[in-house]
């Protein structure tokens, strides 16, 4: 064990395991032949003599001439400096290469920092840039069905700060019901100091005419303003100048199509509110439809007898 210990601490100090070994039966003994050194140390006869070159050349042993050249090892109290110092240049070696690799490392670092800087440099326009370009069909919100339409109409309305100018045509695509919860949401609008404005399109059937006074009606007792005209380019709402919901003619059938389109496009809304406001100086005042107040009054009485 002693013997294993002794070894491993010559191991530290730069010895190979046979140079150990060699060093380690020469001490034993006064002096040996480099057969005996093998046969004692327990290492290959071919590599005896290498070792002992090696054990010599570095002060560990020193040769003794005669007729058969024998070794003897030096006196480890004299080894005691050799040692230190051959272990001091080892470390230090070891530290100039640990000083290289931390330079190199070091300006690597520093390089990919030189790298990481440029490349943010580069990132940053596109980033800020992205933060302000939108989508080319972003703004454009398309809607099929009446009940989504609704709800989102009534959202419009209750968001308006401002303004909400209106283009109303028959036929309406919306019951009685959502009539009456539309200008409810107007009406609180309104209140808000919102301005609200309708140009209505001239009936022309009596079941229109109906529907129309019943809606000018309720609209007009919210605060709405209101105007009508022979006839109206688009079934359209403008929202502060800011967004728009129309509803195009079909070209074939030639009837409003199901297929409503929300826009939010201050441009087409303001070129629109332009075209609201030419034709709301044409349009006559509501007294001018002629509607008998007493006539439908009447009918809807009749209409709720059981």
């Amino acid at each position: 064990m002693r013997a294993k210990l002794i070894l491993k601490d010559l191991d530290k100090f730069g010895l190979n395991s046979y140079e150990a070994k060699s060093y380690l039966s020469l001490l034993e003994r006064t002096s040996l032949t480099a057969a005996e050194v093998a046969r004692i140390a327990g290492i290959p006869r071919a590599k005896v003599y290498e070792t002992l070159e090696s054990l010599t050349a570095r002060g560990y042993c020193q040769t003794i001439p005669g007729k058969v050249k024998r070794y003897s090892a030096m006196n480890p109290s004299a080894l005691k400096e050799k040692f230190i110092e051959e272990e001091k240049e080892r470390l230090e070696s070891q530290l100039r290469k640990l000083r290289d690799e931390i330079k190199q490392k070091e300006n690597e670092l520093a390089q990919s920092i030189k790298t990481a800087d440029g490349l943010v440099d580069r990132l940053c326009p596109l980033y800020e840039k992205g933060r302000t370009e939108t989508d080319p069909l972003d703004y454009i919100e398309i809607i099929k069905d009446s009940l989504p339409l609704q709800k989102r109409i009534l959202q419009l309305i209750d968001g308006a700060e401002k303004e909400v100018l209106v283009f109303s045509m028959p036929p309406t695509l919306i019951s009685r019901q959502q009539i009456i919860e539309q200008i409810e949401h107007e009406k609180v609008s309104l209140e808000k100091g919102v301005v609200s404005k309708c140009i209505y399109q001239y009936p022309e059937t009596e079941d229109q005419r109906r529907w129309l006074y019943e809606y000018i009606t309720l609209a007009r007792e919210a605060g709405e303003q209101a105007r009508i005209i022979k006839k109206i380019p688009i079934k359209m709402m403008i929202i502060d100048e800011r967004i728009v919901v129309f509803t195009l003619e079909d070209p074939i059938q030639h009837k409003p199509s199901g297929t409503t389109q929300i826009i939010e496009h201050r441009s087409l809304a303001g070129s629109l509110k332009i075209l609201f406001e030419t034709i709301w100086e044409r349009a006559d005042d509501l007294d001018a439809l002629g509607l008998d107040s007493e006539k439908y009054n009447q009918s809807e009485s009749n209409d709720n007898k059981p």
